[in-house]
This record gives structure tokens, C-alpha cells and sequence, in this order.
């Protein structure tokens, strides 16, 4: 879909354009298969630093960012081990606190 292609491309006024006039944020795309949603909590927490993708997580109501963020230290935990995962939520929160 339009709102789909939006949100992997981090155009943020096109997102809030579409959602506002009632684009359906539940619609599987086609490659991926993933609804802007998902699409959306997937796109935060890979550029959690940068301010577009926390305002298309907002526009698209994917979540609280630091659940998101912290569910994603527990999978990395699961993944490295308790060391590293200790090591990274560190940073994360360091990140977070940094703005």
C-alpha cells in the first residue's frame, strides 16, 4: 500500500497525511509481508536515534517506544547471551537518556 511504501521510506508528512484521511494501518503489504504497524515498530527500533521514525511509530500507534526498544534487548539477550545483552541495554539507555 501508499502508507506502507511511506513508512519504510521515512516519509513522515506523507504517513500523517495518510493516516489522518483513515489509511488502514492493519493492511499486510506485499514484500514485506508486514502492516504499516509493524512496518513502523520494525523502522524505530532500527534508527531509534533519529526523530522520523519515532514520529512515524507515533502517527501509526505501533507502541510505547521504550517497550519496544526494551523488547528488543530481551531478544538480543536471548541471541548473545546475558554479557553482552547487559553491555548493549546499557547503551541503549545511554542512547535514550542522550535524546
Amino acid at each position: 500500500s501508499l502508507l506502507n511504501f511511506a513508512v519504510m521510506g521515512g516519509r513522515v508528512a506523507l504517513v500523517e497525511h495518510l493516516v489522518n484521511r483513515g489509511a488502514n494501518l492493519d493492511l499486510k503489504g506485499w514484500r514485506p509481508h508486514m502492516t504499516a504497524r509493524e512496518l513502523a515498530r520494525d523502522g524505530f527500533v532500527s534508527n531509534r536515534d533519529r526523530p522520523g521514525p519515532r514520529r512515524i511509530l507515533e502517527l501509526c500507534g505501533g507502541g510505547d517506544p521504550d517497550a519496544l526498544l526494551a523488547e528488543a534487548c530481551d531478544s538480543v539477550a536471548d541471541l548473545l547471551g546475558s554479557a553482552i545483552a547487559q553491555d548493549f541495554r546499557r547503551r541503549v539507555a545511554a542512547a535514550a537518556a542522550s535524546g
